[in-house]
């Protein structure tokens, strides 16, 4: 059995087509005894997302796709929190990519590595433009600089149903089984089924301000959820397991801990309630 563990609902405004009751309930259709939530920088959909799983009794997995500073350009990872701590982590780095300077590196992510399944991407990620030449030196020199700050960092094989990326998801493969790094089966889920393909282009569009007759409009075919017979069909039997091996390890309490508003510095002799109202006051 296959796990799923990068979905985007639509809390990736524009980016994905489902709410998180959607995403659930259809991978309890498909069959699924896991499901990951991986929205783009955000964490706003886990509160429905939680509730979800809990009405439809499926087993919940926390993460985000978070842009990161690499080597001077900004490339996507994948994080899968294993615990509440994790959580934890994962909100404090999308905190910190919301707030200025709007910046995330991976000596940041690597702060809270021992609760988090940390994944670079392949198609898509910090490792595509060396797989699509084939550059093999190149590609192996930037997974041990990831593996210097990340020791357990993982590689994502994703998009195995194009002839293109399966060969070189195989020069991949090959390259982490000799720097002993783990790959993991990745078929990214931005909509439910493959009829929703348009549904998903307009949103593209709108969110790159072009028309849908534009002939640079990316194209994200594939993007639906595969049962797990087709990700049997299509992925090696060691990702699939690694996935359900991530999806054991992620356990969370959901225990309720309050409010904590944050502290800032007030003018001698002036209440926070009185600041603020001034401050309400001098906006409008």
């Amino acid at each position: 059995m296959a796990v799923h563990c990068l979905t985007r609902s639509c809390f990736s405004l524009l980016q994905g087509t489902m709410t998180p009751e959607v995403l659930v309930k259809t991978a309890v259709e498909a069959g699924y005894h896991a499901i990951a939530l991986t929205d783009r920088n955000k964490l706003h959909g886990v509160p429905d997302f939680v509730k979800a799983t809990q009405k439809h009794q499926i087993k919940p997995i926390l993460g985000m796709e978070l842009d990161t500073e690499v080597e001077g350009s900004v490339f996507p990872f994948l994080l899968l929190a294993k615990d509440d701590e994790g959580y934890r982590g994962l909100m404090r780095l999308s905190t910190m990519i919301s707030c200025a300077p709007f910046k995330v590196t991976l000596n940041d992510i690597a702060l809270y590595q021992e609760h988090l399944w940390v994944v670079a991407f392949g198609e898509g990620g910090v490792l595509e433009e060396a797989m699509i030449k084939e550059n093999r030196s190149r590609l192996e020199e930037q997974l041990i600089a990831l593996k210097q700050v990340i020791p357990s960092i993982v590689a994502a094989c994703s998009y195995e149903e194009s002839s293109f990326w399966h060969l070189r998801n195989d020069v991949l493969r090959d390259t982490c089984k000799r720097l002993r790094i783990r790959t993991l089966a990745v078929s990214k889920v931005y909509y439910a089924k493959q009829s929703d393909d348009t549904t998903f282009r307009v949103l593209n569009a709108i969110g790159t301000q072009q028309t849908l007759s534009d002939k640079n409009l990316p194209s994200f075919e594939g993007r639906w959820m595969l049962s797990p017979l087709e990700m049997e069909h299509l992925y090696p039997q060691s990702e699939l397991l690694f996935s359900d091996e991530i999806a054991a390890s992620c356990h969370y309490d959901f225990k309720p801990v309050g409010a904590r508003l944050p502290k800032f510095d007030l003018p001698h002799g002036v209440e926070a309630k009185q600041y603020l109202t001034q401050l309400c006051l001098q906006g409008l």
